[in-house]
């Protein structure tokens, strides 16, 4: 699908020349997502499901962005290739892929920083310097339910990582035997017992995905020693944003990847 004048906030007037802008790859474990910036605009966005990538493909996304360059965060490398080596063959001016163990996104006290995902701290970055005046708690509701924690002074204080819907919904299946029912129709809001098993299932994901993400969201308020804002993004970060209040960014991987790049140097 493309995306023409789209500014960091979704607004903009359509721009005909899209040529010669920086396209983000935000590979996760379901889908990659792709946009395409220029001159700090949106003007160009895509997304595949990760196992359905190959080399055509590849360059066939920096063909239809008309990019020049390419940066890439990744949490699945095996798909690492088609981006390194297939973008290049493609004829990309630079390919940079933004690793945590190779180069310091941003401050932070991690122990293991090498094994942290590269899309929690590019998140987290974006997140930042969207409120650089505030602590912030950044919530990825992917493949996995990621919280993260900034100061306000933009340190990166680490956070907690837990199923996401369709893994809590699957384990039930796998080991307890359960019928499996698809996660978008979980029920967030529930304030009742399930009378059924179905709605026992769906309803006891609302209810333990909602306790989990506020005990998270609690706690690290707390480490962070004032009231952080509360920044959402991912697939299914809609149905969080309606019972806490926070803003939700659905592009917040790649804006970091865009910001990063921008502000090392690599445009």
């Amino acid at each position: 699908m493309i995306m023409t004048g789209a500014n960091l906030s979704g607004e903009g007037e359509p721009e005909e020349d899209i040529s010669g802008g920086l396209l983000t790859v935000d590979i996760g474990n379901s889908n990659i997502k792709l946009l395409c910036y220029k001159d700090g605009k949106v003007v160009w966005r895509d997304t595949i499901p990760t196992p359905e990538i190959n080399y055509e493909i590849a360059a066939g996304f920096l063909k239809s962005s008309q990019a020049i360059k390419v940066a890439v965060s990744s949490v699945v490398k095996p798909v690492d290739t088609f981006f390194d080596e297939g973008m290049r063959e493609a004829g990309a001016e630079g390919v940079l892929f933004i690793r945590p163990g190779e180069v310091e996104i941003m401050p932070h006290d991690l122990l293991t920083p090498e094994t942290t995902g590269a899309d929690r701290l590019l998140a987290s970055y974006a997140a930042k310097m969207l409120k650089p005046k505030e602590p912030v708690i950044v919530i990825q509701a992917g493949t996995a339910l990621v919280v993260n924690a900034v100061d306000i002074d933009g340190v990166f204080r680490g956070g907690f990582i837990l199923p996401g819907p369709e893994m809590w919904l699957d384990s039930l299946t796998s080991a307890a035997q359960l019928p499996y029912y698809p996660y978008q129709d979980i029920a967030w809001g529930t304030r009742s017992a399930g009378r059924q098993t179905s709605e026992a299932i769906l309803g006891g994901a609302g209810v333990g995905l909602r306790g989990a993400l506020r005990e998270a969201v609690r706690i690290l308020a707390m480490s962070l020693g004032g009231a952080p804002v509360l920044v959402f993004t991912g697939g299914w970060s809609q149905s969080l944003c309606e019972f806490l209040p926070g803003e939700n960014r659905p592009d917040l991987v790649n804006l970091g990847i865009f910001l990063y790049a921008k502000n090392n140097g690599f445009i």
